[in-house]
């Protein structure tokens, strides 16, 4: 009976995650913002718009970099890994 190896966990991309957290901080700032100015403010905090208006981009910018670098480190993993198994051929005779 073969039993299949279980699948290798890759790790998370510390970028990935930093631009999760800035881009639920933005996202934050942004709901907040909004809420600022239904309730009729209008002088809002220029930190909030800022944060709003800066921070939720940074974000998603950072976590698209870090799933990028994520999924480029996986591929090579899993090339390397069917370069070097014994059973694979490179004419795929």
């Amino acid at each position: 009976m073969d039993v299949p190896a279980p699948p290798k966990q890759i790790r998370q991309s510390p970028l990935m995650k930093v631009g999760v957290v800035l881009f639920a901080i933005g996202m934050v700032a942004v709901v907040a913002v909004f809420v600022m100015f239904a309730a009729g403010l209008e002088n809002l905090p220029v930190w909030l718009s800022v944060a709003a208006g800066v921070i939720t981009p940074l974000g998603l910018g950072l976590g698209l970099v870090g799933l990028v670098k994520e999924a480029r480190r996986a591929h090579a993993a899993e090339t390397a890994e069917t370069t070097a198994s014994p059973g694979a051929s490179a004419s795929g005779a």
